[in-house]
C-alpha cells in the first residue's frame, strides 16, 4: 500500500483565544538541547508574539519533549538528513523571530511611517535566511513598485512570455513586469513607499506565512517521494479537514474555511441521496407511478 498526500487549504494563522499556533514550534523549543537552542537564537515560547497569543503556552496533556523526538523518527524515515533538518528549524526560528520584530511611527508631513525598533531580530532572521538584513529591512518598512520605462511599453506588450505571466502568476507587489523576466534591453523604473505600521505589521506576517507555506510544501513534496509510486492503477481519497469556524471577528481565511466545509457537505449529501435513490429503485425496478388528479 502506498500514498501521496496534497494540501489544499493550508490554516496559516491561529488567533482563538486559548488556542495555540502549530505543535511543530512548541515541540522545537521543549525538544532541542541548549546548544542547538543558542545557534538559532530561540528562547522560551512565552517570548515569541506569534506563540503567546492565544493564552496556551503550555498543555499538561502534552509531552513536547516526546512529541518532538517523535517527529524526528519520522523525518528520518522519509529520508531527510542533518542539514534538511537543520535548515528547517533555521526557517522555523526565523519565523518566531520575525513575529517579535516591532514597530513605532514617525511622521513625515501629513503621513505616519513605520520604522522598526528591534533591529536584532532582522539581524537574526537575516543570518538564519542568508540574505542581507539592509534587503529584509527594507521589504518590511517599504512597498517597492517596479515599472516600466513609457517608450519601452510597446516593446514589452509584444512578449507573449509577459502576458502569461501577468494571468498565471500573482505578484507581490509590482506595477509592470518584473525586472527578472523582461527583456535585456528593457529600462525599469523602482519607486519605494514607506508603510505605515499597520502596513509593516501586515507584511512581516505575509513573509512569515510564506515561509511556512513553503516549508510545508516542501515537507509534503518528501513525504510523497517517499510513499507515491511511479503509478498508480487506482486510488481512494480522504479529506481531512478543519470544520466551521467563528472567531467573533472572521477574517478572510475563516470564509475560504467554511466555503469548503460548506462545498464538501453539499458534495456528501448529493452523493448520499444519489445512492438511496439507486439503494431505493434498484437496477430492475421501473421506480414509482405517480398519478395524476
Amino acid at each position: 500500500m502506498v500514498t501521496r498526500r496534497g494540501d489544499m487549504l493550508l490554516k496559516r494563522c491561529i488567533k482563538a483565544h486559548n488556542e495555540r499556533n502549530y505543535h511543530v514550534f512548541y515541540e522545537l523549543l521543549a525538544g532541542l538541547d541548549d546548544m542547538q537552542k543558542q545557534q538559532l537564537s530561540l528562547q522560551e515560547s512565552e517570548t515569541y508574539f506569534y506563540l503567546n497569543q492565544g493564552r496556551a503556552c503550555e498543555i499538561t496533556s502534552k509531552q513536547e519533549q516526546e512529541d518532538f523526538l517523535c517527529l524526528l523518527r519520522s523525518l528520518g524515515r522519509i529520508g531527510l538528513m542533518e542539514d534538511q533538518l537543520k535548515t528547517m528549524w533555521s526557517i522555523l526560528s526565523s519565523i518566531l523571530q520575525l513575529g517579535n520584530v516591532c514597530f513605532t511611527s514617525y511622521e513625515d508631513g501629513s503621513q505616519e511611517l513605520a520604522v522598526i525598533v528591534s533591529y536584532t531580530e532582522i539581524r537574526i532572521v537575516a543570518q538564519m535566511l542568508q540574505i542581507s538584513s539592509d534587503r529584509l529591512h527594507c521589504v518590511i518598512t517599504q512597498r517597492v513598485t517596479n515599472y516600466l520605462k513609457p517608450w519601452h511599453w510597446k516593446k514589452a506588450h509584444l512578449a507573449s512570455s509577459f502576458l502569461i505571466s501577468a494571468l498565471r502568476h500573482q505578484q507581490i507587489v509590482t506595477s509592470g513586469f518584473p525586472k527578472s523576466q523582461a527583456p535585456e534591453d528593457t529600462s525599469y523604473d523602482r519607486i519605494f513607499s514607506p508603510l505605515s505600521v499597520e502596513g509593516s505589521i501586515d507584511a512581516r506576517d505575509s513573509i512569515a506565512k510564506a515561509l511556512y507555506s513553503v516549508l510545508f510544501d516542501w515537507l509534503v513534496q518528501q513525504i510523497n517521494h517517499c510513499l507515491m509510486p511511479v503509478e498508480m492503477d487506482s486510488s481512494v481519497g480522504i479529506v481531512d479537514v478543519y470544520g466551521f469556524e467563528d472567531l467573533g471577528v472572521n477574517s478572510f481565511e475563516q470564509l475560504c474555511i467554511n466555503y469548503a466545509n460548506e462545498q464538501l457537505q453539499h458534495f456528501f449529501s448529493q452523493a448520499v441521496l444519489a445512492q438511496e435513490q439507486v439503494n431505493d429503485i434498484g437496477p430492475n425496478d421501473e421506480g414509482v407511478i405517480l398519478m395524476e388528479r
